[in-house]
């Protein structure tokens, strides 16, 4: 199964929402407050889950995961540094939960939507609240429309040294890096996140191209790669002044205007290859279904499409092993057919063979 690149996670800090109850600590892990009420894994799958949990937090890389709060050994991933994520694509994450330093979040990876716990160590550094950048912590930060740099809420930074309640911080999203000093109490791994105004790029700014504070002033920041950028309605001694609008940030600034082409030039992405499916049999395991911790354990997870895997593995009771694929690992978790009717089977032709598919008849959490 091809894995989704999207993650999303989701956070119950400051909505009024109840959390979840987990297992008491073992092996030193940490366990939730006594006085949490239990509730139904359930509210925290719904469709809805984006809008009713506010809080986001941006993934810095993929450690360990585990299915509740208080497992000693991660279900998949690393207890060591994990795969990192790139700063730029850093993904956004939502939050339902926390219990001491663990976060249970929402995933969802291509039919699968799940509840997984991770380390608040494998978070970034975000902008919690908008800055202005200071290039230097002893001058003022430049608020538009003056040319300048404004951090958004949401942005992953990497945090450097910090001078009284200054810190230096920098980001760099593959078109320009910025770097500069904000005040300390604007960072945190949690933020809120605002609407980020549409411009239109009208113009492109070539790789190597020096964005300046004024005309033949000093450089704010240097584009990496051809990039757009928005016309800022003024020319001077043969420069311009332009807007790059980034996620969650912006800069403002004079290039040259000889390395200022218009906006139309073609940006080419990767498609999915073509293929076929091979032969053997397939197991369908139909949208709505409950997925499991364990035979008899806690929902953690739904589908919320139909979804094909191969290695699914029946066991006593009803119970079906399944191997779910995420950005941590795969995951062995569980589905439980409903009744005793005997599940349906179909053949489909394909390029590369005759495909069986097994269509299970499963509990439903939706």
């Amino acid at each position: 199964m091809t894995r989704a690149a999207v993650l999303v996670l989701a956070l119950g800090c400051g909505t009024g929402a109840v959390p979840a109850a987990t297992a008491p600590a073992s092996g030193g892990a940490v366990a939730a407050p006594a006085d949490k009420t239990a509730v139904s894994p359930l509210s925290y799958l719904t469709d809805e889950f984006e809008r009713v949990f506010p809080e986001r937090v941006r993934l810095a890389r993929y450690g360990a995961v585990r299915l509740a709060a208080g497992d000693a050994e991660p279900a998949a991933g690393s207890k060591g540094e994990g795969e990192a994520t790139e700063l730029g694509q850093s993904p956004e994450l939502v939050v339902v939960d926390s219990a001491g330093d663990r976060l249970r979040v929402v995933v969802e990876d291509g039919e699968y939507r799940l509840l997984l716990w991770i380390e608040a160590s494998d978070l970034n550094w975000v902008i919690a609240e908008t800055a202005d950048l200071a290039f230097d912590p002893g001058e003022p930060a430049a608020a538009p429309p003056a040319p300048g740099v404004r951090l958004r809420p949401g942005l992953p930074v990497v945090r450097g040294d910090q001078r009284g309640q200054l810190v230096f911080v920098s980001h760099d999203d593959r078109c320009i890096t910025v770097a500069g000093w904000v005040p300390a109490r604007r960072l945190a791994r949690t933020y809120t996140p605002v609407d980020q105004p549409e411009i239109e790029r009208d113009l492109s700014a070539s790789a190597g191209t020096a964005l300046l504070e004024r005309p033949n002033g000093r450089e704010l920041a240097r584009f990496t790669t051809e990039c757009q950028v928005a016309y800022g309605g003024h020319e001077e001694a043969g420069q311009k002044l332009v807007v790059y609008e980034g996620t969650d940030f912006e800069v403002r600034g004079w290039i040259s205007g000889s390395s200022a082409g218009s906006g139309t030039s073609s940006l080419f992405g990767y498609g999915r290859a073509f293929g076929g499916f091979g032969g053997g049999e397939r197991v369908l395991i139909p949208a709505g279904s409950c997925l499991y911790a364990a035979r008899g354990g806690a929902v953690v997870g739904v589908t919320t499409d139909d979804a094909e895997e191969t290695g699914v593995q029946s066991s006593e009771g009803g119970w079906e092993s399944v191997s779910v694929e995420t950005g941590w690992g795969d995951l062995a978790l569980w589905v439980r057919e409903e009744g005793k009717q005997a599940a349906e089977e179909t053949e489909e032709d394909g390029l590369l063979g005759t495909k069986k598919i097994r269509q299970l008849r499963l509990t439903k959490c939706r």
